[in-house]
């Protein structure tokens, strides 16, 4: 498997990234997926996953300091500042800078 790939958790295929993996895992194993949520109907593998998922149902968003992009899940709005703004950091306080 190369790097940045990701298995699915319930056959043998392996895709690019979590967008492709979300698509295979509900196009040919929705069925399977036993976590749905009332409000808008998509399938979760785990209830922790629903869990998260319900949170985007609430209203409540962070907003990116750095470009002003909104999130609805905490952990989101992390892993996109961890990775689009990894260096939008001061080097000495690693304080969010606005760029």
């Amino acid at each position: 498997m190369s790097e940045g790939s990701l298995k699915c958790s319930f056959c043998t295929a392996v895709l690019m990234d979590e967008n492709y993996l979300r698509c295979h895992i509900s196009r040919f194993h929705g069925d399977q997926m036993p976590f749905s949520c009332t409000q808008c109907g998509r399938g979760y593998i785990t209830a922790r996953g629903l869990s998260h998922h319900l949170q985007s149902h609430k209203g409540k968003t962070f907003m990116c300091p750095v470009c002003d992009a909104k999130f609805t899940q905490k952990f989101t709005i992390k892993r996109h500042l961890r990775v689009v703004h990894r260096s939008a950091r001061c080097q000495t306080c690693f304080a969010i800078l606005k760029t």
